[in-house]
């Protein structure tokens, strides 16, 4: 039986299909109306990769049943209850890929469709003074032609993030994603051209200590072949280390944990998928 998500996704889709209009139309036309919605969120929605979970958000909603011509509640209907059905962990990669939408419209980046992501790599290398350092990698290939803006999901780690610093690119903003990620938008030298590969690598200091313990994450918001959260310190990590992977799909959320055996003066961990969509992989210690 379909859950309200897969409903509310079905039914938006075929309303857009039906009238023939495009996401960015449907978009215009909802702003004319007072509720601004991007077209990626829109498109977004219709994919089922995101659901509506904000108040403006449902307001858009009600008038996007009109636009189309669906019978009032038609769409609303299927999110009643929805926060509580659907579970934190899909409601968190939720609202996560809403902000992720609406950064990339604003700033012209490419998404899930103009780019392939071959590794997504997140490494805290942490410091007993403190002074902590996340080393963010992401490989991918261009799917078109123009790609020249990229946003990188980077872990807040649970502490306030410094000065951040790119390798590949320039750093042009940043933004919240939820409450556990910020977004940086990174502008590449030059557009690339379609099949050409590039590598981004961020640095950013932070104030996690290694003789505290914490949790760091990597995130996977679009599909991706392989997937890598790490945790390094100068010592032996002062407790057990267990490392913990989210995946949300049509199916709902689905969570794998285990304790990692680390051997003897082993100064660091790591969890890694392969061939990933909405997962997420976290360190602990």
């Amino acid at each position: 039986m379909k859950d309200g998500a897969q409903r509310f996704a079905e039914r938006l889709d075929a309303g857009i299909s039906a009238m023939g209009i495009s996401v960015r139309a449907l978009a215009a036309e909802c702003e004319q109306q007072g509720a601004p919605v991007s077209a990626p969120t829109l498109r977004s929605w219709a994919r089922g990769t995101s659901l509506p979970h904000r108040r403006s958000s449902f307001a858009i909603v009600d008038v996007l049943e009109g636009v189309l011509g669906l019978d009032p509640e038609e769409l609303r209907q299927n999110l009643q209850g929805e926060r509580a059905q659907q579970g934190g962990e899909t409601l968190f990669f939720s609202r996560i890929h809403e902000d992720l939408d609406a950064l990339r419209e604003r700033h012209g980046a490419g998404g899930a469709g103009d780019l392939e992501v071959e590794l997504i790599s997140s490494v805290l290398h942490l410091r007993d003074s403190g002074e902590s350092v996340v080393r963010h990698r992401v490989l991918f290939t261009a799917v078109r032609e123009g790609v020249a803006r990229v946003v990188l999901p980077l872990h807040r780690s649970g502490r306030a993030l410094g000065e951040i610093e790119a390798s590949g690119g320039e750093i042009l903003a940043s933004g919240p994603l939820g409450g556990e990620y910020l977004g940086i938008v990174v502008e590449l030298p030059r557009a690339l051209e379609p099949q050409e590969p590039a590598l981004l690598e961020v640095a950013v200091s932070t104030t996690v200590r290694a003789d505290q313990p914490g949790r760091f994450c990597a995130i996977a918001l679009d599909p991706a072949e392989a997937i890598v959260a790490g945790v390094t310190s100068p010592g032996i990590l002062p407790v057990e280390v267990r490392c913990r992977r989210t995946d949300v799909d049509e199916d709902g959320p689905r969570v794998r944990e285990g304790l990692v055996e680390l051997l003897p003066g082993a100064t660091g961990a790591q969890a890694a998928a392969r061939r990933v969509h909405g997962t997420e992989m976290s360190v602990t210690w």
